[in-house]
This record gives structure tokens, sequence and C-alpha cells, in this order.
């Protein structure tokens, strides 16, 4: 399961799909919140890391969604912020790519720059508007 099994789903050169991609692309648990996939056999995968990107696939549709993570007491949970859903089909990889590029921009667009590292991170990694929850951490902030 992972890249490779999704690009013979989509029809798609696994080096396409690399380039295409972030690094790190990782089998991951449906997200909460996917409610196009509710019912169907769907397999997911997480890109980047952070996340940047989530992508659903079936034997019949796939998904690219945008990630939301949200905590539940001390536990991050993966949700959707927002999909696209497409079958199966003619013209899927110009689809696929263009929505790709459009999420991954989407996602990253909310990233901000910690005060004191200065690492692109995301808003639920964050302690408050400058501090990352890294830099937190080795200051001695329990959460």
């Amino acid at each position: 399961m992972g890249l490779t099994e999704l690009a013979e789903v989509i029809g798609a050169d696994p080096a396409v799909l690399r380039d295409l991609l972030p690094p790190d692309v990782l089998p991951v648990a449906p997200p909460d919140a996917a409610p196009s996939t509710q019912g169907h056999d769907f397999s997911w995968l997480a890109a980047g890391d952070p996340v940047e990107i989530l992508v659903g696939y079936s034997s019949s549709e796939v998904v690219v969604a945008a990630p939301d993570i949200r905590w539940d007491g001390h536990v991050p949970v993966m949700c959707v912020a927002d999909a696209e859903t497409r079958s199966l089909g003619c013209g899927l990889m110009q689809w696929f790519s263009d929505q790709v590029v459009a999420m991954r921009s989407q996602r990253t667009a909310t990233f901000v720059a910690c005060g004191r590292c200065r690492r692109s991170t995301p808003p639920e990694w964050m302690l408050d508007d400058e501090l990352c929850q890294r830099c937190a951490d080795e200051d001695g902030v329990v959460f």
C-alpha cells in the first residue's frame, strides 16, 4: 500500500507522483470528517512533514484533500478541511495534478514562521502567534 499502489490505481508513473507530491508519503488511517468516502474501501496517504496533503483512493475514486489537524486532549486527530473527489477515468492525472497543487498551496498558505527557530509551521503546531510547540517544549512548557 502506498505511492506505487496509488500510481497503479490512477494509471500514472510512480516517479511522476513522487515529483508532484511532497516528500514523506506515508499510509495513514482514514481521516475523520471525510464524508465522501464513508462506506467505501479507501486507502489514505499523507504527504509532507508536516502533512501538506491527503490522498484517498479506491478502485473507483480518488480524493485529494487538505488536512485539518484537531486536538483530542493531547492527541492530534487527522481530519479533512477541504476535499475534491473524482471517479477514475479520462483526464484523471491532469485533474489530480491540479488538485494537488491547489490543495498544497491552500495548506502551506496557513503555515507561519516560528518567531524563534523560523521553521515554517502549520497553525496547529503553534503554541501562540510567535512560538512553535517544539520551541515551547524546549522552554519546558508542558502541554
